[in-house]
C-alpha cells in the first residue's frame, strides 16, 4: 500500500515538473519572438525576415490578444466561481466583486484601449451605418430643419484589430448658422453624436445636403479597398480612414489604408454612389 502511495506520489511529482518545464519554455519562446518581432536588425540579419514578414506575423500575434483576455477573464471566473463555494463563502462583496465587477472592469479597459474589438463591426454593415448616421439630424437641437455637410471622416485607431473606431461630422447649424463639429464614439452613453465646444471656422466652399447622402456606402467601400489591398503583391495592414469631401461641385469618398509604418500608404477613390474611380499614394 506504501509503496503504491509512493509510486502515485512520484508520478504526480514528475507531471508537475514536466508541465513547469513546458511552460517555462513556452514562456523563452514567446519572449524571444517577442524580442524578434519587435527588433527588425535582429529579425533581418539573424532571420532573414523582410519588414513586411515582421510586421505581418506581429498583428497575427496581436490577433489573438482579444482570446487571451476572454480566456482570463473565463479562467478568473470559473476559479473563483470554485473557490467560493469550496470556501462556501456568502458574502455579497466577495462575489459581485469577483463574477462582476472585476469582468466588467477588464471588458471596459479593453474596450477603450481596443484591445477587445466590440466595436469593429460599426460601419462594416449597412444598417448599422444608416442607424449611426441618422441619429445626427434626429437630434432635437436641428429642431427638424435640413442639414448641410461640410465632411464627413470615419477612423479606425487599431487597425490590425480593426477596432478603436470613431467618426467626426463638420455641418453647418440650420438653427444658428454656425459651423458645428461632432464626434462619434461608441462610449458615448447620452448620446451617440457629441458636439465639439471649439469648433474652428473652416473655409465651406463645398456642402451636400446630409439627407443626399447613401451612408450604407460606406461599408462597400471598405469592403472593395480591403480587397484590393489584399490582391497587392506586399502586406498591407488594413482601412484607417474614410474621408467624404467635396471639390469644385464634386463629390468622393476616399479611403486611406495604413502601410506597415503606420502611416497611410495607398487611398481609394470613390463616386458618391461608391463607384471605384483611382488611387493615389
Amino acid at each position: 500500500m506504501g509503496k503504491k502511495k509512493s509510486l502515485g506520489k512520484r508520478r504526480s511529482t514528475m507531471i508537475r515538473r514536466i508541465v513547469l518545464i513546458s511552460l517555462v519554455l513556452l514562456l523563452l519562446v514567446i519572449i524571444g519572438a517577442l524580442i524578434v518581432l519587435n527588433d527588425l536588425t535582429i529579425a533581418e540579419n539573424w532571420f532573414g525576415l523582410s519588414e513586411y514578414d515582421v510586421v505581418k506575423t506581429r498583428h497575427q500575434w496581436l490577433r489573438t490578444i482579444p482570446y487571451f483576455l476572454i480566456a482570463g477573464i473565463v479562467i478568473w471566473m470559473i476559479g473563483n466561481l470554485i473557490l467560493g463555494i469550496k470556501k462556501r463563502r456568502k458574502s455579497v462583496v466577495y462575489w459581485v466583486g469577483t463574477m462582476v465587477l472585476v469582468p466588467l472592469i477588464v471588458v471596459f479597459v479593453g474596450i477603450i484601449s481596443t484591445w477587445l474589438p466590440a466595436d469593429r463591426q460599426l460601419f462594416r454593415a449597412a444598417d448599422s451605418t444608416e442607424s449611426i448616421m441618422a441619429a445626427l439630424p434626429a437630434q432635437s437641437a436641428f429642431k427638424g430643419q435640413e442639414i448641410q455637410l461640410i465632411s464627413f471622416s470615419f477612423h479606425i485607431r487599431n487597425v490590425p484589430l480593426k477596432s478603436g473606431v470613431y467618426a467626426v461630422t463638420r455641418v453647418i447649424n440650420p438653427v444658428t448658422n454656425l459651423q458645428d463639429e461632432y464626434w462619434y464614439y461608441p462610449t458615448n452613453i447620452l448620446t451617440k453624436w457629441k458636439k465639439a465646444s471649439n469648433t474652428i471656422e473652416l473655409s465651406q466652399d463645398e456642402t451636400i445636403d446630409y439627407t443626399a447622402i447613401d451612408w450604407a456606402v460606406i461599408p462597400k467601400i471598405i469592403k472593395d479597398a480591403e480587397k484590393r489591398a489584399a490582391e497587392l503583391d506586399h502586406y498591407v495592414p488594413g482601412v484607417s480612414i474614410v474621408i467624404l469631401n467635396g471639390s469644385q461641385g464634386e463629390w468622393h469618398w476616399t479611403v486611406g489604408l495604413n502601410g506597415i509604418r503606420d502611416r497611410t500608404e495607398i487611398n481609394y477613390v470613390y463616386s458618391l454612389a461608391g463607384d471605384y474611380l483611382s488611387e493615389w499614394e
